[in-house]
């Protein structure tokens, strides 16, 4: 989705505060994942 422009509407052109968001996002289904798998050690890697 992000490649094609569908998150962000044009790539090229996002603000910043867009693109820290989707990151942000990202990272809090990494961290949700890590700690179903009981993977504490890499979810900490991931949360801030």
């Amino acid at each position: 989705l992000c490649s094609k422009g569908a998150v962000l509407g044009e790539p090229f052109e996002a603000p910043a505060g867009d693109i820290a968001s989707v990151a942000s996002f990202i990272e809090t289904k990494l961290v949700t994942c890590y700690l179903r798998m009981r993977k504490p050690d890499l979810a900490l890697n991931h949360a801030h």
